[in-house]
């Protein structure tokens, strides 16, 4: 089961543009790329996420979809380094993003489809969420 501490807020959906290339961060508080999501493989794993730092994925729920720039892939405390099964991504979330903790399903063009629960993390000025995964491997 996925597991997250982490925020997204509730912001109305922008108006849909050109998918920016492959691996290239959109800047924040800018529309919401339009691309076609890779499908869901399974339970989320470390290395789903590892090489896609930096990148846009899209957080959406019934209210709403927003960008975020996957900041970081985090080792738990008591799991082992890279473990699979065990880690947390951080998320940064547009300017002015209401921060709300829900289950979003995370979509990117290449990283397969995640449903996980994100919250609000740290300063609510650097806009930070957070999705833990924490499963027995």
């Amino acid at each position: 089961m996925a597991l997250g501490a982490g925020t997204v807020g509730s912001i109305a959906i922008a108006t849909l543009s050109a998918p920016p290339a492959l691996g290239a961060p959109v800047p924040l508080g800018t529309t919401v790329p339009a691309f076609t999501p890779s499908p869901a493989a399974g339970p989320p794993v470390r290395s789903h996420f590892i090489g896609h730092i930096g990148e846009t994925f899209l957080a959406t729920t019934d209210a709403g979809s927003t960008p975020l720039i996957l900041a970081d892939v985090l080792d738990l405390t008591h799991a082992a380094a890279n473990d699979e099964n065990r880690f947390s991504l951080v998320f940064t979330a547009p300017a002015g993003a209401e921060r709300t903790a829900a289950i979003y399903t995370i979509t990117h063009p290449v990283a397969p489809a995640a449903s996980l629960y994100l919250s609000p993390i740290g300063d609510p000025e650097l806009r930070e969420l957070q999705a833990l995964v924490n499963r027995p491997q």
